[in-house]
């Protein structure tokens, strides 16, 4: 997808907008306004992922407004053994059960990077920005904020490592434990 394509108000079982076994390209494009029962909200990602800003700007592209009825991933769900590149994109206003804005449970590592910003996302349980058992970065100026869950309301992390390097994590809120970041792993 590439110069301002859109792919909003879809519907599935998974990925609500786009459901991929092998590799995506997102390129100054949104992810908008999609529902899946069970993963993947606006998109569910089995192989590389890479969504990128060529104009610098967050706002130019975005996954946002994107609901999981009961599951996890409302903006993202990457699983199977892909990589995920976030670079200068908007991940904000999804909602799942766990992971309201990524949910990242694949073998391959994922980046945010170059002012990636999570933000506004919820989830019922744990991750209210990202539910992660991937090997994660975030750097560059990205920030995670204004994420609400029961734990972990900015970031949960469930197994691997996750790099935090010139990157913000605040004003996130959980109901009972972790509101920036909860570890049930080691890191």
């Amino acid at each position: 997808l590439r110069n301002y394509a859109s792919i909003f108000s879809n519907h599935a079982q998974l990925g609500g907008g786009i459901y991929a076994t092998g590799s995506v390209s997102i390129t100054d494009g949104s992810v908008s306004s999609n529902t899946a029962v069970s993963g993947g909200g606006g998109i569910y990602a089995m192989g590389d992922l890479s969504i990128v800003s060529a104009l610098g700007s967050v706002d130019t592209t975005t996954v946002d407004r994107n609901v999981v009825a009961n599951g996890n991933g409302g903006g993202i769900y990457q699983g199977g053994s892909g990589a995920l590149l976030l670079d200068k994109v908007g991940v904000f206003l999804n909602t799942a059960g766990s992971g309201g804005g990524l949910d990242l449970e694949s073998s391959g590592n994922a980046t945010l990077t170059d002012g990636a910003t999570v933000h506004d996302n919820s989830a019922g349980t744990s991750g209210g920005g990202i539910y992660t058992s991937s090997p994660t970065t975030i750097s560059s100026g990205s920030l995670v904020y204004g994420n609400t869950a029961g734990t972990a309301a900015g970031i949960y992390i469930s197994a691997n490592s996750v790099t935090l390097s010139d990157s913000d994590v605040s004003t996130n809120t959980a109901t009972t434990t972790g509101g920036g970041i909860e570890v049930n792993a080691y890191t």
